[in-house]
């Protein structure tokens, strides 16, 4: 049994199971496109295997911060 059929599982014994995965906006499965997305977070394959099940799953857009950047700007 995996993680991903413990949580099913779990979920229709009566537990509350709700899952916030990041949303790589470089990822996408559709018809035509099916890639993977720089972060490799899984985060559309995760939402398709959970989604006629009870478990709760959420995908959460990151927005980069410019406090944490790598890359500093100059003053100029």
């Amino acid at each position: 049994m995996n993680l991903g059929e413990l949580l099913k599982y779990k979920s229709q014994e009566g537990v509350r199971v709700c899952l916030l995965v990041w949303d790589d906006k470089t990822s996408h499965d559709n018809f035509f496109l099916r890639t993977g997305g720089v972060m490799q977070t899984h985060d559309e394959e995760t939402k398709r295997f959970f989604k006629h099940s009870s478990v709760i799953c959420v995908l959460s857009p990151r927005y980069p911060s410019s406090k944490m950047s790598m890359v500093k700007q100059q003053a100029s």
